[in-house]
């Protein structure tokens, strides 16, 4: 009953403007339709609609109960919103799906615009930038907020870590994130250790990823390359050179054996660092980055945080974040990756300047928030590359886009890891594509644009 009581109280709302307000120029509606009968009441008031996704894609028909619920209100939706003066849509995305999904107005040839969302980018001004030396990424940049950190379970101001921001709901497909962060700890932790324990429990003395490869070559990074490894090529690619000893050999790949899945079945855990893994890269100005310049990050300051919404009275949230505590133990990372559900704005604040990257799972997101947020903060964003992303992340400039598969986020959050340099490079670009193409001067630059497309230019319509 939750659209038919959203429809009432929307109702309600344009009934009062009609029969209690004078006149407007334009009213914006959002999301609900059914509103626009009645604002068409008054003559000469434009409406303009804001079509986050198609209500009806969204809605259960769990059963013929349901559906035979849902048949009116989706009439109502297409009938109603193909009554608005102008429609305006967050992304190309929703207004591919728009157009497949209300056929009879794409048949009326009714076309939305794109109005993109908007961050406040100013919330995102004390987060400091990813530090280009790794010594002071351990004690300065949580400065003045690693209390907060502190207060998160598992976590202290040396700890370094990807994040996830999503509501714990089996769509957003967090375990997306779980499975390769396995991989990239699984590669990560020297064989070296004892077999005896645990190697994701606590700091080992045994030699690090860095210092356990043996063979010649010069110096090895964690990935078993020389120091000398060629950069990320255009392609996205990493360009190996042959080396003799240790595991990391030529072709810029990496493998390991398979950890436990909670479903019964082995998580795949080859990770590729070339082009296969990753979609129209393009090197975004990176280039000259190599692994070598790393200022690496040592996997045991690592962790995976995912942090969200989470409503205990629904049955979804709870069994879903029960599922995915499951699958870290049965992976053998659970001491390294936290839960933080239904986080506070100041906690929030100190993850994203805790982490080194935002790991966003959705497949055919809408549009997505969170990678905005992500690069306000000036933190590079891992994405699918579907939906909405697709529009808001330059590929290697401002994140990485991949493939919906554990390898892929795996290999792209390996090259962070690898850099810190390469990180606060790409934060400082994300952070110049929102203040240009996504801060709120913009959407109200355009919002305007598109009232006064509506009205004409002898409204007033100064926002």
């Amino acid at each position: 009953m939750h659209a038919l009581c959203a429809y009432i109280r929307c109702i309600y709302v344009a009934l009062a403007i009609v029969l209690c307000h004078g006149f407007f120029d334009c009213v914006i509606a959002d999301q609900v339709s059914a509103v626009i009968p009645i604002l068409r009441w008054r003559k000469n008031m434009k409406i303009l609609f804001y079509c986050h996704f198609p209500d009806l894609l969204l809605a259960s028909r769990s059963s013929r109960l349901r559906s035979v619920y849902r048949a009116p209100l989706d009439w109502i939706e297409e009938q109603t919103t193909g009554m608005a003066d102008q429609i305006v849509v967050n992304s190309e995305f929703t207004g591919t799906v728009f157009a497949n999904t209300f056929t009879k107005l794409h048949a009326r040839k009714i076309r939305p615009a794109v109005l993109y969302p908007a961050v406040n980018i100013r919330e995102y001004d004390n987060i400091p930038n990813i530090p280009l030396k790794a010594r002071s990424a351990s004690t300065d940049r949580l400065s003045g907020i690693r209390d907060c950190v502190g207060g998160i379970e598992g976590l202290s101001s040396g700890t370094q870590i990807f994040l996830s921001i999503n509501r714990f709901e089996r769509k957003k497909k967090l375990e997306l994130a779980i499975d390769a962060f396995a991989l990239l700890v699984k590669r990560h932790v020297s064989p070296s250790r004892s077999p005896s324990r645990s190697p994701l429990g606590s700091r080992s003395t045994s030699p690090s990823p860095r210092s356990a490869h043996g063979g010649g070559g010069g110096p090895r990074n964690s990935l078993g390359r020389s120091s000398s490894t060629p950069p990320v090529n255009s392609s996205g690619s990493s360009s190996s050179s042959s080396s003799s000893g240790g595991d990391g050999g030529g072709g810029g790949s990496v493998s390991g054996g398979g950890g436990g899945h909670p479903a019964g079945g082995t998580l795949h855990s080859s990770m590729s660092l070339n082009s296969s893994n990753l979609v129209h890269p393009g090197d975004g100005g990176l280039g000259s980055i190599s692994r070598s310049l790393a200022n690496e990050v040592s996997i045991d300051r690592m962790k995976l945080v995912l942090a969200g919404g989470y409503d205990p009275r629904l049955k979804e949230n709870r069994e879903y974040l029960e599922e995915l505590r499951t699958r870290a133990e049965g992976l053998g990372i659970s001491e390294r990756v936290l839960f933080v559900p239904s986080f506070t704005a100041e906690q929030k604040a100190a993850l994203l300047a805790a982490c080194i990257g935002v790991i966003y799972t959705p497949e055919n997101e809408h549009f997505g928030i969170v990678p905005l947020e992500a690069m306000a903060a000036r933190r590079p964003v891992i994405a699918c590359n579907s939906g909405g992303p697709r529009e808001s992340i330059h590929q290697a400039s401002t994140g990485f886009l991949c493939d919906p598969t554990p390898p892929s986020f795996a290999a792209c959050m390996d090259l962070l890891m690898g850099s810190l340099d390469r990180a606060a490079i790409m934060g400082a670009s994300a952070r110049r594509h929102v203040e240009t193409s996504f801060s709120r001067r913009a959407f109200g630059d355009q919002l305007q644009a598109i009232l006064m497309q509506i009205v004409g230019e002898g409204g007033d319509m100064t926002l």
